[in-house]
């Protein structure tokens, strides 16, 4: 399918992606094939920079760090900024490219965004239908993890 050279601590890495299902993973890495059971990350395919993203399904991203879940969950949670009429940043990065403006309609699957991290581009799209009631961020401005991109009325 897809094939990466990556450095890890300076030691390096071929890592070619056989197969992808919508919680699981199956990478060959140096040689060796790993089974790699994620959690899904709602709203985000992961693309090459300068790729169009793919027709059909988005691709998950790696699960989250262990450290502080307890917190990000509650924080995604709370009413006021993470409810699920909001949009948020499911890791940190740069916005590169803002797709929807203020009082446009969406349909749920549609880019809102592009977030680049770790040079590689995700489609950040809309989880439900819905109206965009306010962008937060600008093209080029570094977000956090769980950071509020969009709402939505």
């Amino acid at each position: 399918m897809k094939q990466y050279k990556l450095a890890i601590n300076g030691n390096p890495y071929t890592v070619k992606i056989l197969e992808l299902a919508k919680d699981v993973v199956t990478a060959e890495v140096n040689g060796i094939r790993h089974t790699v059971a994620i959690d899904e990350i709602e709203n985000l395919a992961l693309f090459g920079t300068g790729q169009q993203p793919p027709q059909s399904q988005p691709v998950p991203a790696a699960p989250s760090r262990k450290a502080g879940e307890q917190k990000a969950t509650a924080a995604r949670t709370a009413p006021s900024l993470f409810g699920s009429d909001n949009v948020i940043a499911p890791i940190p990065g740069q916005i590169i490219a803002i797709n929807v403006a203020r009082g446009q309609e969406i349909c749920k699957g549609e880019p809102v965004l592009v977030l680049e991290a770790m040079k590689m581009e995700n489609i950040i799209t809309a989880k439900r239908d819905g109206v965009i009631a306010e962008i937060c961020v600008s093209a080029g401005e570094a977000v956090t993890q769980d950071q509020v991109l969009i709402t939505m009325a």
